[in-house]
């Protein structure tokens, strides 16, 4: 079983990552360093380890530590390439790999999850019982609770899927304002039998 001390040296390492994956950020910005090749910039000498060595200093790993850790040693010594190991963050992994379009495309998931929290937040204000929208926030649940889950992981790949994802539960949230709109018009007496 794991303790305390282990927790916090595994969260050590997840920030030291997520710090070198800016540094590799900031070196490859505007364009990102294309699909897949976030292990090979993660690894190499040639990106200034600014922040990350910054972030070892808080966790007190010293340079040797950090290298190690993010080095794999298995690709350093079959053929001489300081190939990294992931950020363990799908986020940040998207923005470091499309630099600005990333960047762009994880501020529209961002606004738009907003966005139709706020959406769902009012309809919900608005609606009798005679709507239920427990099934869209379940599904904005689940939408959420996977999108907190992929910033310790890079497992799920398929980021396109999440746009799909919003504009889904987007649709939902506008379909049951629609029905919300249609019960009101069928409930106030019509102006033309006055």
């Amino acid at each position: 079983m794991r303790d305390a001390g282990d927790a916090t040296f595994q969260l050590g390492k997840r920030f030291i990552r997520w710090a070198r994956g800016i540094d590799v950020f900031l070196y490859n910005f505007p364009w990102g360093t294309g699909s897949g090749m976030t292990g090979y910039f993660l690894g190499s000498s040639l990106v200034p380890w600014q922040i990350c060595e910054w972030v070892g200093q808080i966790f007190n790993y010293d340079p040797a530590r950090i290298q190690k850790l993010l080095v794999s040693q298995k690709h350093f010594a079959l053929f001489g390439i300081e190939a990294g190991y992931t950020i363990h963050n799908l986020w940040l992994q998207t923005i470091i790999e499309f630099g600005l379009l990333g960047l762009l495309f994880i501020a529209y998931l961002l606004k738009k999850g907003w966005h139709i929290f706020v959406l769902l937040y009012r309809l919900q204000k608005k609606v009798s019982s005679s709507i239920d929208l427990s099934r869209v926030w379940v599904v904005f649940m689940l939408l959420f609770s996977i999108c907190l889950s992929v910033s310790f992981t890079i497992k799920f790949r398929n980021y396109w899927y999440f746009a799909v994802l919003f504009l889904f539960l987007e649709l939902c949230v506008r379909d049951a304002s629609f029905h919300f709109k249609q019960q009101q018009l069928k409930s106030e007496p019509s102006i033309i039998n006055k």
